[in-house]
């Protein structure tokens, strides 16, 4: 086996999210989500090096058209959880910045 899958519970965060703080030497899978719901708040295939992800809600109607530019941050009072899928031994960090 060459690749795994590893799942990260934060403590409980109270207040705005602002984004996170990702780094990776090696591409990865990586999926966001809110406790333990399916609620997900970001997910991309292949994400690598260093970025900061701006996590924001959005507004979508009923028949799936979206709605630029109305952008929310997130309010938590909950756990966030982190799903990472990649090759074995690579190294990922998080910093998760909320106000």
């Amino acid at each position: 086996m060459t690749s795994g899958k590893t799942t990260f519970i934060t403590e409980p965060i109270n207040g705005v999210l602002e984004g996170i703080f990702f780094n990776s030497q090696s591409a990865v899978q990586l999926r966001v989500a809110l406790g333990n719901t399916d609620l997900v708040l970001f997910e991309v295939a292949n994400i690598e090096g260093t970025v900061y992800i701006p996590l924001r809600s959005g507004v979508v109607d009923g028949t799936g058209v979206s709605f630029p530019n109305v952008a929310d941050k997130y309010p938590l009072n909950d756990v966030l959880m982190f799903e990472v899928k990649g090759p074995l031994n690579t190294e990922v960090n998080f910093k998760v910045r909320y106000c």
